[in-house]
C-alpha cells in the first residue's frame, strides 16, 4: 500500500517547494517538489495530481493501491483508470493492476497565469520545440511563455551528483533564455530516490509530475517527442514510444500536455534547428555526465547522441560550425568508426535512427566512409565478445 499524506506549500530557505508525506509497505518518507522562492505563487498544493503521476509507476512494480488524503484532478484520475494503468499492465508482465483511493476529487480549474512552457536541454528535440513554438506563425495562446528544467531522474538516480549536473546544466541554459527573451524556471525533486528505473522508461511521468506541480502557472506544457510517431508502438522501454497515449491522458481541468514534434523526424528535426545560429553555439546532446568527459566541450563527441548528431551535420555540411560544442578532430579521427556503428544500429539493433541517418547520407550525395564495413564487424564482434564476458 502506498499513502500520499496532505500536500503542503512552504518556503524552506531560497526555495519554495511543495511536499508530502509518503508511506509505503508502513515506512515514511518525504517526496518534494521544490522551486525558486520567486515562484512560489505558481505552486499547486491544492491537488496530489503530481505525486500521483510521480508514485504510478512504482505502485505497479510493487501492486500496490494507492491512498491520497489530498484532492485529485477528475480528469487525470480518470484517464489514469481507465487508459494508462491497463496499457501500461499489457506493457509489462511485472506490473499488476492498482486502485487509486482519493479522499476526494476536484474539477476545479487552479491555473491561474495561462503559461504556455516546455522543458529546455538544448538538446535536438527541445530546441526544435523551443523554435516552432516560438515564432510570430503561432497563435498568442498557444505560443510559449516560459522555459523551463526539471531535476527527477533526468541526470541521473543519485542525487548528490544529479544536483551538481543539474547546476552545470542551467548555468549552459542560461544565456538561451536571455537570447529567446522567455522566462526560465527550474523544478528541483527527490523522486529519483522512488523510482528506481531507468530514466527512459519513466521519464515523461516524471518530468509531467515536476510540470503538475506547477499547473497554476502551466496551461500547455509542450514536451518535446523523441519518437517519430511512425515508430510508435506500446513497449515499456522507452515512454517516448507511446507518447500520444499518455498525451491523451496526461491532462486535468487546468493543464494539458501536449507531445511536440512526433511528426518529423530526427535528421528533419536536426536540418530545421541547424539553420538557427545560436543553436551552433549551445547544442547539448551528450548524455555523458561532466566527470565521464575527457574535452573541455560540452558534448563529449564519442557518446551514441553525440555520434548520430555529428554525422547528421557533417551530411548536411554543417559540422563545421558548431566546433564550439563538438570536438571535431575527435570526429575526423574516428569518422569511419562512427559511421560503422550506425551501420551496425541499423543491421543488429534495427535501430531506425540509424536508418535514417544511412538514407538521408544518400539522399544527399554524401559519401560515407568505404571501410565503416569493417568497423561495422568489429562492432559486432566486440559486441558478440562482450555479451560472452557477462555471461562468465
Amino acid at each position: 500500500m502506498i499513502k500520499i499524506g496532505p500536500v503542503k506549500k512552504e518556503i524552506i530557505n531560497d526555495s519554495a517547494r511543495v511536499s508530502s508525506e509518503i508511506e509505503i509497505d508502513n515506512e515514511k518518507r518525504t517526496l518534494f517538489f521544490e522551486t525558486e522562492r520567486e515562484n512560489f505563487q505558481y505552486l499547486c498544493e491544492e491537488t496530489a495530481d503530481g505525486f500521483l503521476v510521480g508514485l504510478l509507476i512504482l505502485a505497479l512494480q510493487k501492486h500496490s493501491d494507492i491512498y491520497i488524503e489530498t484532492p485529485v484532478s477528475e480528469r487525470l484520475l480518470h484517464g489514469i483508470r481507465s487508459l494508462l494503468i491497463p496499457a501500461l499492465v499489457k506493457m509489462n508482465p511485472k506490473f499488476r493492476n492498482v486502485n487509486i483511493y482519493p479522499k476526494k476529487t476536484t474539477t476545479e480549474n487552479h491555473n491561474e497565469f495561462k503559461g504556455v512552457a516546455t522543458p529546455l536541454s538544448c538538446g535536438v528535440d527541445s530546441f526544435y520545440t523551443v523554435l516552432a513554438n516560438h515564432n510570430k506563425q503561432i497563435p498568442e495562446s498557444l505560443k510559449l511563455t516560459h522555459l523551463v528544467m526539471f531535476n527527477a531522474g533526468n541526470f541521473g538516480l543519485d542525487k548528490k551528483p544529479a544536483d551538481e549536473e543539474f547546476k552545470k546544466h542551467t548555468e549552459h541554459i542560461l544565456p538561451v533564455c536571455k537570447q529567446l527573451d522567455l522566462p526560465f524556471l527550474t523544478v528541483n525533486s527527490n523522486l529519483m530516490e522512488f523510482i528506481r528505473f531507468p530514466f527512459g522508461q519513466v521519464d515523461t511521468f516524471c518530468n509531467v509530475a515536476c510540470a503538475l506541480i506547477i499547473q497554476k502557472l502551466i496551461r500547455i506544457f509542450y514536451y518535446s517527442s523523441s519518437t517519430y510517431l511512425a515508430y510508435f508502438s506500446l513497449y515499456f522501454s522507452n515512454s517516448a514510444d507511446y507518447a500520444l497515449l499518455n498525451e491523451s491522458v496526461l491532462k486535468t481541468e487546468s493543464f494539458e500536455m501536449v507531445s511536440f514534434g512526433d511528426m518529423v523526424s530526427r535528421f528533419n528535426k536536426t536540418l530545421e534547428i541547424d539553420k538557427n545560429p545560436f543553436c551552433h553555439k549551445y547544442l547539448n546532446v551528450c548524455v555523458k555526465q561532466e566527470k565521464g568527459k575527457k574535452n573541455s566541450k560540452i558534448n563529449c563527441s564519442s557518446c551514441y547522441k553525440c555520434i548520430r548528431t555529428m554525422v547528421s551535420l557533417d551530411i548536411l555540411g554543417s559540422l563545421s560550425n558548431y566546433q564550439t560544442v563538438f570536438d571535431l578532430d575527435v570526429f575526423y579521427k574516428n569518422r569511419a568508426r562512427y559511421w560503422g556503428r550506425l551501420r551496425h544500429q541499423s543491421w543488429r539493433t534495427k535501430s531506425k535512427i540509424a536508418a535514417e541517418i544511412i538514407s538521408a547520407a544518400k539522399q544527399y550525395g554524401y559519401r560515407i566512409p568505404k571501410s565503416s564495413y569493417f568497423w561495422m564487424i568489429a562492432t559486432f564482434i566486440q559486441s558478440q565478445i562482450n555479451k560472452i564476458k557477462g555471461l562468465i
